[in-house]
């Protein structure tokens, strides 16, 4: 009875563990087709025929990311004053059309969302591969040459790229979502030339569960 019970048991361990395993790949894979679907939409906005770097980095960039976004906030905020509040025409037709142009990244983030999200993201992810065929396949963008790769020096923020030309390259760094998955950010690096680079966050709003509406970039 005992030894029926033990092998039992042990049975049982083997199943739960097995389903364990089942239910973290699947999580696994409702993730990335979830980040791919959002680089998609990223990428058709993006400069047709930059070349995709194929590694995403994992870097940790949250705390750059809320501190752009308040100070995006922050100008949002008093251009909107000054649109609302102003007699000074010249006033009004700088301020007015700017504040209309931040308005939609400004609030779409609260500050308990971003509250939630340092806390989450406070440490670097595991670096990831991307399917660059895959997004090639379904995007104006170009694949980067093995030799790109040899020469590159992704610690070096591409500082240690040698004689190549393939620029501008679209290097994704991080994605962050908010608890609820309703908004999304794309961390990315776009290299002009071997040592131009510019660090970039894209926000998207997910519409109904169903799609991803590109809200746009922070400015500032």
């Amino acid at each position: 009875m005992i030894k029926a019970l033990k092998f039992t048991m042990r049975v049982s361990l083997i199943i739960i563990s097995f389903l364990s395993v089942l239910f973290t790949q699947a999580q696994m894979r409702d993730q990335n087709d979830l980040d791919n679907e959002l680089i998609n939409v990223f990428l058709s906005k993006v400069n047709p025929y930059s070349f995709l770097d194929k590694n995403i980095t994992g870097k940790n960039r949250i705390s750059l990311f809320i501190g752009k976004l308040k100070h995006h906030k922050r100008f949002y905020q008093n251009a909107d004053s000054i649109c609302n509040s102003s007699q000074d025409t010249l006033k009004l037709k700088l301020f007015c059309p700017l504040a209309d142009s931040f308005k939609d990244v400004a609030n779409l983030i609260s500050e308990k969302d971003l509250s939630e999200m340092k806390f989450y993201y406070q440490r670097e992810t595991k670096p990831k591969l991307l399917d660059v065929d895959y997004f090639v396949e379904n995007n104006m963008v170009r694949k980067h040459s093995d030799k790109y790769y040899q020469e590159i020096n992704h610690n070096n923020y591409h500082g240690g790229i040698l004689n190549s030309k393939e620029f501008p390259s679209i290097q994704i760094e991080n994605v962050y979502y908010t608890n609820n998955k309703g908004v999304a950010i794309i961390v990315y690096n776009i290299s002009s030339s071997q040592t131009n680079s510019s660090i970039g966050f894209y926000l998207f709003k997910n519409i109904r569960n169903i799609w991803w509406k590109a809200i746009g970039p922070i400015k500032l």
